[in-house]
């Protein structure tokens, strides 16, 4: 109890520090890179954030744990609803958004402190990090692909009558 105490606390002040980063103008182009370093799989993860995921069929499902580096030319959010994975299965491609990200760092030996949810958000500065995200993928799958968002149409404003 005390353990997961001092890791909620040392969360808190990480999240704190990203929070107090500024954002680029929506107007700068330049996207993030992103490259896959590797695939690890669990059953569970309990996430920091009191969240938690398990999967419902261990003989079908695995929590594919994929290591990312990150190169960012600006400081920006990282949102995990932005984050999916594209595959085939059966033929016929799909695709699994993702369910958590770790913490993010600068080096990828500390990648365990999780945050389970779909509209999970951490705000990071400019340079290289490393940090995981968290996807149900079926266990036959042998190769994916990272997506990460890209705006299709720049601004369309709404009129409410």
């Amino acid at each position: 109890m005390r353990y997961l105490n001092i890791i909620r606390f040392m969360w808190l002040v990480f999240c704190l520090g990203f929070l107090a980063s500024t954002h680029a103008s929506a107007q700068e182009s330049a996207l993030p890179k992103f490259e896959i370093l590797s695939v690890d799989f669990a059953d569970k993860i309990e996430g920091v954030n009191g969240v938690s995921w398990k999967t419902k069929d261990a003989s079908k499902w695995k929590g594919a744990m994929v290591l990312v580096r990150a190169t960012l030319p600006r400081d920006i959010a990282l949102w995990n609803a932005d984050f999916s994975l594209a595959y085939l299965r059966e033929g016929a491609e799909d695709r699994a958004l993702s369910l958590g990200v770790t913490a993010p760092s600068s080096s990828n030996d500390n990648q365990s402190i999780w945050l389970v949810g779909e509209y999970v958000k951490t705000s990071v500065k400019k340079g290289t990090l490393y940090f995981r995200l968290l996807f149900a993928l079926e266990n036959e799958v042998t190769d994916i692909s990272l997506l990460y968002k890209q705006p299709v149409v720049k601004s369309y404003s709404i009129s409410r009558k």
